[in-house]
Parts: structure tokens; C-alpha cells; sequence
């Protein structure tokens, strides 16, 4: 048996919209309507939004369906589904489905604005449907006329000089900054937002670099960033929470409850989309109408992001000793995955386990690039043994589990840092170790986009500036840091933290957990680093175990024996046997 994390995806492509027409026939996604409870018998954990499909009538787009629409390429009028909000997460403006399932991405034009100034004399909140000082409109309906039937629904208007404009889509705009997952999503459409639905125990170093802080239980990791940007910056908390607000208060009016969406950040950025040029005033190309954001410069407010996802290790109770892996929310656990996997516009069951999906991320912000994410998430033994004779749940569904129904509730996350990798060899042992531990839940601390298991080690300087060249490691052509993982596992009796840095033989380093945040975590890796330092100098003192791989390896056994021992100190006393410290280690030095 393997690893993987808890809440390990299927691929959301092969999800069908079941919401959306059916047959072999094109339909583009031509704008978003209004925000709503179509039917709180069956949908009433999250609202939902009014799609609008044209269908598809050019010959030639049916041969070809990369190339441009134009208006004349579609029928006249819409068809109109209510989906879920968090469905959201997966549509664009502009793109083809059939048969229920995404099909093609025709092409539009692309443009990049550079140095683009946001601030409150360069955007306008407008409706789509604003005329300009000559009579014109904004968006003239022989070029666009697929926002018609919605021409109060809200863009942001931003002057790019010379009587120039980039008008975005409310919903668009949401969707790029916002659109990390649809638990998210739904999150910021149930208003009266609190930041403690979000996020808790936030805090930031000193001179601001390095932020911490603990998501809500059930969002799920990639929503991190996201997360991190609404904590660290004012402008970005408002512009979420606007995003509700501004459907209640429509709504209490007895208007349609069309949301207003805003930049998270003010100041410059180099923004990418693609859209359509449209004229003004006959003028060609002097509003540019977009339909997707593909990239966003602007800085997060951190320069690097510690985290915590989910709900932290429990000291169970001594008569509970589930076996490790045997979480609740363990995606599909003894259950068949369904052929045919269909969204529908209800709430799931709280009978059934949650599932969760993942879809291709086309979010792009250059600033993560260069900054590290860490994140704590829980493991679970990967795979699960089908249930024979129970049928597959077909029916699933975003939001809250409040539905008698038999649909499961599933997650909708962007796929980020591409592939999953397996675990680095290093670490295949104390994988195995941990597999054979029972009554123990373990959490990773060191997610990365890297490589899924470990980060770099910790850089130490020295006083006079000098790297210490022991945290390097020889690789071909050049030296590089070592890598580090590190896993929290909780019993019935303690909380534990495990750092493992790459070397032969492994120096294992175990730290009793108190907090279990997300700075606790990092403070404690820094303890780490210069522990294995010591060890190195005098590496006959403490536990040591030789490379090896396969869960009958001395080497598994032994790191299973090692971390059984310390278990078992909380339940005897006389026991002490294991070389773990159990005084909680505070660091010399605090978080970075």
C-alpha cells in the first residue's frame, strides 16, 4: 500500500454539467445572470448562478471549433441554467460545451497591459449595459450581443488613456482572483462573510516577509494563496466581501442580485487576457471586453506563506484506535467511482463521503513563482477497497451536505504544481514506517509545488554571513540545499512533529507538538536545521537509520519501532526508551 494526501482528486474533465443541454449540438457559455435560490427544496447550502448558453449554428465552427465566434456564428437568443455557484469555478466566457462536458476553447484575441494602474480614479463600477457621453454603448450589441439580456449586470471599467477602456466582467473577475476552489467560491457568495470562515491564527513576522496562519476546516489547500492575499491586504478582503454583500443588498431591494466584482490590490500590474476589441463610436478597437483573465503581476502580500489546512491531529479517545488512513474524509473510501460522473444543482448527502475533483488551473501570477508556499496537510493510505454491491453515486453536488438525497458533495480545486510526484527515495521508508502504525494520524508539514513532499532546507548563515556549506548537497553540475519533510502524527496519547533531512545514514529529529499551527510548524524546522547540524558532528549520539525502501526493510522497522516507542511513553511511565525529547523544544530562533 501507498501514500497520497488526504483529499486526492479525480480528474475534473470527465465531470458532465447535468444542468446543460443535452445532444450533440455546440453551446457557448455567453455571460453570467443574476445570483439566486432557484429552489431551496433541493439546493439550499449555497446559491446559484444563471448561465447563459447560445447555441452554436456556423457549419464551419462545427468543423473547427478553435476558430473565432462572431455573432453571427450563434443563434439569436439564450438558453438559461440555473448551476451552483461553486460549478462557477469551472466555466469561462466564450467556451464550447456539448453533451453536458466541456468540448473546445475557440480562439479570441489576446492582449497584455502593461503597467496598468488600479486605483480609484483609474476604475469605474459600471453595468454592462452603460451608454457613453456620445449615445453610444460601451459594448455595442452588433459586435457583443450575448450580454443583452443581461445589461444590469456589473463590470469594472478601466481607463487605459486616450479615451481607451478594458471592461471586465464581475463574474470573470471573481472567478481569476477568487477561483482557487468551490468551497471558496460558495464561502464568499453566503454572506455576512467573517474572516474566521476563512482563515484563523494569522501573523506575520515582523518586517511583514514571512505570513502565517490556519484554513478553515473543508477549503482545501490550493485556495492557500487566495486565502493569504484577502489576510495580508485590506483592499483584497474588501473585494471578497463585497462579493456577497453586494448580492444581499440587491436583493433586499427586490433587484436581481447581480454580484460586483473589484480588484483585490491597488497599484500596478501587468495584466494578460484575451477577449474582444469592440469600437466606440465606430471607432475599431478602443474597448477591450474580456473573457478571460489569464495573468495577474501584482504582489502577494507575503514573500513566503507557512499554512495549515484542515483540522489539526486529535488526541483520540483510548478506546478509538482507528487504523491510519481510515479518515472520514477520505475522497471515495470503499465506495465505486461512477462512469458517468454528473454535477447537479443539489445538496449532497451527509451519509456519503465527500469526493473531491480537480480541474486545470489557467490562473497565472508570476509574483508565487519566486515565493515558497508550505503547507501542513493530512495523509491517508492511498486507494480503498470497493464495496461489492454497492451501487456508484453518479449524482454529485458543491456546497453543504444537508440533502436526503443519495448525491455526493464534492470539492472542486484547481490542479497546481503539475503532476504528483511519488515521495523522493529518502523518505519511501519512513512512509512505510508509518503505514504500519496504528491508532496514529499523520499530517504532512511540508507540501511544496516542488515536488508535493518536501521543501529546501532551512539556509543557515553563520555571523559572518557564510551559508553553512553541511546544509548543501552535491548534485550533478552544481550544489544544492537538502530537502526536508516533516509530518505531525497524533495518538491517543501525545502529538508529535518529525523532521527528516536528505542524508546517509537518515538522522530522524522528533519534537513534541502544543499548538500545531502553522508558525509552531515552521519555528520547529528551524530547530531542526541546526539539530541536524549537531548530529552531524556527533552522529554515535541519538537514533540513526540506514537507507532502505519496502515496508518489510530494517530500515521501515526500525522507524516504526522509533515512533512506536515514543506512543508508548504516554501510557507508561516507566518507559522511556525512545532517545525523543519530550520537554516541548522551543527553537533558538524564532520564525523568519
Amino acid at each position: 500500500m501507498t501514500w497520497e494526501q488526504a483529499g486526492a482528486s479525480d480528474d475534473a474533465r470527465q465531470l458532465m454539467i447535468w444542468g446543460f443541454p443535452q445532444g450533440e449540438d455546440l453551446w457557448r457559455v455567453s455571460w453570467f445572470g443574476p445570483i439566486a435560490f432557484p429552489n431551496r427544496y433541493t439546493k439550499r447550502s449555497e446559491p446559484s448562478v444563471l448561465v447563459h448558453l447560445t447555441k452554436v449554428i456556423d457549419p464551419q465552427a462545427l468543423v473547427d471549433p478553435t476558430r473565432p465566434i462572431t455573432p453571427a456564428s450563434t443563434s439569436a437568443r439564450s438558453v438559461k441554467r440555473w448551476l451552483s455557484i461553486g460549478q462557477a469555478v469551472l466555466l469561462r466566457i466564450g467556451d464550447l460545451w456539448q453533451g453536458q462536458k466541456w468540448h473546445s476553447r475557440p480562439a479570441q484575441q489576446g492582449e497584455k497591459f502593461p503597467d496598468l494602474e488600479i486605483s480609484k480614479e483609474t476604475t469605474v463600477i459600471i453595468k454592462a449595459g452603460s451608454s457613453l457621453e456620445s449615445g453610444g454603448y460601451l459594448i455595442p450589441m452588433g459586435e457583443h450581443p450575448w450580454h443583452m439580456e443581461n445589461t444590469h449586470s456589473y463590470c469594472l471599467r478601466v481607463a487605459l488613456g486616450g479615451g481607451r477602456f478594458l471592461v471586465l466582467p464581475a463574474m470573470e473577475l471573481i472567478r481569476f482572483y477568487f477561483g482557487s476552489s468551490s468551497v471558496l467560491l460558495s464561502k464568499l457568495f453566503s454572506p455576512p462573510l467573517q474572516k474566521e470562515h476563512l482563515f484563523s491564527n494569522f501573523r506575520r513576522t515582523l518586517l511583514g516577509r514571512h505570513m502565517f496562519l490556519d484554513i478553515a476546516d473543508g477549503i482545501p489547500k490550493q485556495s492557500a494563496a487566495d486565502i493569504a492575499r484577502m489576510a495580508g491586504d485590506n483592499k483584497a478582503w474588501f473585494a471578497a466581501m463585497n462579493i456577497g454583500r453586494s448580492c444581499l443588498e440587491a436583493s433586499t431591494r427586490g433587484a436581481d442580485a447581480y454580484p460586483v466584482g473589484l480588484f483585490p490590490f491597488e497599484g500596478k500590474t501587468d495584466l494578460t487576457v484575451s477577449g474582444q476589441w469592440l469600437s466606440q463610436d465606430w471607432v475599431a478597437g478602443q474597448t477591450f471586453l474580456v473573457f478571460r483573465i489569464l495573468s495577474c503581476s501584482h504582489e502577494f502580500p507575503f514573500n513566503k506563506l507557512t499554512v495549515r489546512c484542515g483540522s489539526k491531529p486529535k488526541r483520540a479517545s483510548r478506546s478509538v484506535r482507528p487504523a491510519m488512513g481510515e479518515a472520514k474524509a477520505a475522497p471515495f473510501a470503499g465506495a465505486v467511482r461512477p462512469q458517468k460522473p454528473r454535477l447537479v444543482n443539489e445538496d449532497g448527502s451527509p451519509q456519503l463521503s465527500r469526493g473531491s475533483y480537480q480541474f486545470e488551473s489557467d490562473r497565472a501570477f508570476p509574483d508565487l513563482l519566486r515565493k515558497p508556499v508550505v503547507r501542513q496537510v493530512r495523509l491517508q493510505a492511498a486507494g480503498g477497497v470497493a464495496v461489492h454491491g454497492s451501487p456508484a453515486v453518479s449524482e454529485l453536488a458543491t456546497g453543504n451536505e444537508t440533502s436526503s438525497k443519495r448525491v455526493r458533495t464534492v470539492t472542486l480545486a484547481e490542479k497546481v504544481g503539475g503532476k504528483t510526484k511519488a515521495p523522493p527515495e529518502f523518505l519511501q521508508p519512513i512512509l512505510d514506517a508509518f503505514l504500519q502504525l496504528e491508532g496514529v494520524e499523520a499530517h504532512l508539514l511540508t507540501d511544496s509545488e516542488d515536488d508535493g513532499w518536501t521543501i529546501p532546507m532551512t539556509t543557515l548563515i553563520d555571523e559572518d554571513g557564510v551559508i553553512e556549506s553541511r546544509l548543501m548537497i552535491e548534485a550533478p553540475g552544481a550544489m544544492r540545499p537538502r530537502r526536508l519533510a516533516a509530518f505531525l502524527l497524533g495518538s491517543q496519547s501525545d502529538r508529535l512533529t518529525t523532521v527528516f533531512i536528505e542524508s546517509e545514514p537518515l538522522f530522524p529529529l522528533a519534537y513534541p507538538a502544543e499548538l500545531c499551527d502553522a508558525e509552531e510548524a515552521h519555528a520547529t524546522l528551524v530547530c531542526a536545521a541546526k539539530d541536524f547540524l549537531r548530529r552531524l558532528d556527533l552522529p554515535q549520539q541519538g537514533f540513526s537509520i540506514a537507507m532502505g525502501s519496502g515496508p518489510s526493510s530494517s530500515s521501515a522497522e526500525a522507524m516504526r519501532k522509533w515512533a512506536s516507542d515514543y506512543f508508548q511513553q504516554g501510557t507508561d511511565p516507566d518507559h522511556d526508551d525512545s532517545g525523543v525529547a519530550r520537554d516541548t523544544i522551543h527553537g533558538e530562533s524564532g520564525p523568519n
